[in-house]
């Protein structure tokens, strides 16, 4: 039986993009892909695929200060839930 079939709950870890800058104030989000969220079974694991991808920010001070003004990307715990939508129209007696 796979890991979601036995619950419709899991814990898993996201990847929170972050910036501050003047003119947007404190932007936070999840990233995601055409696929869905970045999601990661341990924290190791998504903190190793943000310095791949994005650690470069650390050494570049253009990028860190106005008009971008970005951080690290981070390790964010999530919870998933797996909710079953019906997209039919309801039924009339």
């Amino acid at each position: 039986m796979s890991e979601w079939a036995r619950s419709s709950v899991r814990v898993r870890w996201a990847v929170q993009w972050r910036s501050l800058n003047r003119l947007n104030g404190l932007d936070e989000h999840l990233m995601w892909n055409a696929a869905g969220p970045y999601l990661f079974r341990t924290r190791d694991a998504a903190r190793t695929w943000v310095e791949g991808e994005y650690g470069y920010i650390r050494t570049r001070p253009d990028l860190r200060t106005e008009p971008y003004g970005w951080m690290m990307p981070r390790p964010l715990k999530v919870e998933v839930r797996l909710v079953p939508v019906s997209d039919r129209p309801p039924v009339e007696p």
